[in-house]
This record gives structure tokens, sequence and C-alpha cells, in this order.
């Protein structure tokens, strides 16, 4: 899992095709740099690359970890927007969420520029500043697609 800080104060995640606990742990890691700068941000995590479900030891250890850091990130997140264009993937992680009632408001989509232009909105609404820079670098990434 990569975490891109790029535009912050949107974290772009991309998921691999099949994250091993190895790949989980420096994805904690990373997070928990997002979180330690103590600035409101919005999440976007791109499954798109993602074909089979994560074992279960992978959505325990998720789930666990997601409840580890909720005090933090409930401060902190404005919200998860989650591209998945396989159901079955999609499916997945909603068990991930009954494991762990994410309290923090989370939207579906199938497009990563859908994504954006959720999160944006997300973030203007909140009184979150989005500097011109990171606008254009989502705009370069999603166009990129």
């Amino acid at each position: 899992m990569y975490v891109d800080t790029v535009a912050f104060p949107i974290i772009l995640i991309r998921i691999p095709a099949d994250p091993d606990e190895r790949t989980l742990e420096a994805f904690f890691e990373s997070y928990e740099a997002v979180i330690a700068r103590g600035q409101r941000f919005i999440t976007i995590s791109d499954a798109t690359a993602v074909s089979s479900r994560p074992s279960p030891v992978v959505r325990k250890r998720i789930a666990d970890w997601t409840s580890k850091i909720e005090p933090k990130m409930v401060a902190l997140s404005v919200g998860d927007a989650r591209v998945v264009q396989n159901a079955l993937i999609r499916g997945a992680m909603t068990a991930i969420g009954w494991l762990h009632q994410h309290p923090i408001e989370q939207k579906w989509f199938t497009t990563l520029d859908e994504a954006v232009a959720w999160s944006l909105e997300k973030l203007d609404h909140a009184g979150v500043a989005v500097p011109p820079h990171a606008r254009s670098v989502l705009t370069t990434r999603t166009a990129a697609r």
C-alpha cells in the first residue's frame, strides 16, 4: 500500500492487488505519520488494482489497527472515499467495516474522478483549505488514468 501525501490535505492510498502483512505494516507507519501532522485531511483509497479478497488475517489486522488509531482519526479525518470497481472486493471491505464500525463518513465510488470531486466538496464544506497545487496534482493524476 502506498500513501501519497503530495496533494495534502487529500491523502491518496493505492492498495496493491494482494496486500500482505508486511505491506500493511509499512502502510500503518505512513498513515500514522499523516495523523502526526495534526492537520485535518481526507483519504481516497484506490483499490482498483485489487482483484481478490484479502485474507482473514489481513482483514482482522486492518480492523484491529483502525480501532487503535480511531480517536486521532475521528479528530482529524473529514471523510474516506473508496474507489472499488470489483463488487467482491467492495463486499470484503464492507466486511472489514462490520468487524469495526467506522465512525468517519465513507463513500464508495467506481472512479477516481468521482472520489476526488466528493473529497474536494467535503473539504470545502469542512472549511479545510485545499492549496491550488493539490488541486492541480489531483487533476493531472485523474486525467492520466
